[in-house]
Parts: C-alpha cells; sequence; structure tokens
C-alpha cells in the first residue's frame, strides 16, 4: 500500500515549491554544488522509501522539513513513518500535510492508513470515504476504489464485533456532504444518478450510494 501513497505524492510536487536556500542556517551562503538542494533532498527521500529504507528516508524529510517545511514534505515524511510501522508520527503529518493543502489527497489516504494501524476505526472509515468520494480529478479511480474497500471492511468489522447487551446496532459514522440517514432501509432502495454504477463514478453534487446498500 505504501507504493501507492507514494504515487500519490509524487504527482502532487510542484516544481515551484521547491526553491534552494540562499543562505545556510548560520547565514552564510552555501559552497556551489556541495549543499543539496531541497528537490534534491525530496528526490534522495522518495529513492530511500522505494527501497524500504523508511528509517532513513525520515532522516532525510526531518532535515528537508528544517529547510523548508512544505505541506509536501510532510506528506512524504508521512508515508515514510508508515513504511517505518510509525503510524502515531505519521499521522500527524498527514493530518498536517492535508489541512494544509486539501490537493494533497494522498495525505488523506496516508491518514486514513495510520488511523486504521492505531485502531481508530471509526476515524479511519470516515477518511476512507471522505477520500473514495473525491471527484476523478481530485484522485485516480483506482485508489478511490481502494478507499472503498477498506471501508467497507472496516464497517463490517465494527458490525461484527461483540457489543454490549442492549447496545444499538454499529452505523456508518456521518461523513460531512453525505446524508447521514440509511437510504438502505425502510425497503425504499439506493438513489442511483442515471448511468451511474457507483459513486466512484458519478462527479458532481448528486452521487449515487449503491455502494452503502452493499455493506
Amino acid at each position: 500500500m505504501l507504493p501507492l501513497v507514494l504515487a500519490l505524492t509524487l504527482t502532487q510536487f510542484p516544481e515551484a515549491e521547491w526553491r534552494a536556500p540562499t543562505t545556510s542556517p548560520a547565514g552564510l551562503t552555501p559552497p556551489p554544488l556541495l549543499l543539496p538542494t531541497p528537490r534534491e533532498r525530496y528526490l534522495e527521500a522518495t529513492a530511500l522509501i522505494a527501497s524500504r529504507r523508511y528509517t532513513e528516508a525520515v532522516e532525510v524529510l526531518t532535515a528537508l522539513t528544517q529547510i523548508q517545511p512544505t505541506p509536501e514534505a510532510y506528506a512524504a515524511r508521512c508515508s515514510a513513518l508508515l513504511g517505518a510501522k510509525r503510524p502515531a508520527p505519521a499521522l500527524l503529518d498527514c493530518r498536517y500535510a492535508y489541512a494544509r493543502k486539501p490537493s494533497l489527497t494522498g495525505a488523506l489516504y496516508a491518514q486514513a492508513m495510520a488511523e486504521e494501524q492505531l485502531g481508530d476505526v471509526a476515524a479511519a472509515w470516515h477518511h476512507y470515504t471522505a477520500y473514495a468520494r473525491l471527484r476523478r480529478a481530485e484522485a485516480p479511480h483506482r485508489y478511490r476504489a481502494e478507499a472503498a474497500r477498506r471501508a467497507k471492511v472496516l464497517l463490517r468489522l465494527a458490525r461484527a464485533a461483540p457489543r454490549p447487551q442492549g447496545a444499538p446496532p454499529v452505523a456508518a459514522p456521518p461523513v460531512e456532504g453525505v446524508p447521514a440517514h440509511d437510504p438502505c432501509r425502510g425497503g425504499a432502495g439506493c438513489p442511483t444518478t442515471p448511468g451511474c454504477e457507483n459513486d466512484l463514478d458519478c462527479d458532481g453534487a448528486q452521487r449515487c450510494l449503491e455502494h452503502a446498500c452493499r455493506l
């Protein structure tokens, strides 16, 4: 799953975000070719992640955030921390990156992964579902489909977990912009948009909720 998150992050790094520093932290002009540029540090980190050298990637990205604390750098470090099996700090990085720059949708997916690893099923379900309902222009269909699949698995696990006697059934947490009611109850069927087989194929305000009926 980490290659997926890394691929999402790489496609969202504009060159303009990376500016070579004109001075070192001590205020001295660095010798040419001796100090890696932020872009070079980032590329080094992504190569380390691809090689599964996650701890080294975290070190490089931590140094990068000291020079240029862009949301993209934190999103990349989130991926490295997930690979290093450190979901708690990864969650903080992804949450920060996505809050600073919502167009980094890969950080939203990685946030859901970190929450799932930490056992926060409700939060993971919420963010997987939010990612699955992004528009095509915001996230690739392949990854939205995987997010929808993970959300279904988590909801099934939550509903199958033992509950205290008399406790109400587990319901899906509400998601912003999505009706809180269950469209599958009362025999009303599932509302669909013409020509839409599932919500991942629909854009715009009206999206069919057919997948919710199969949970």
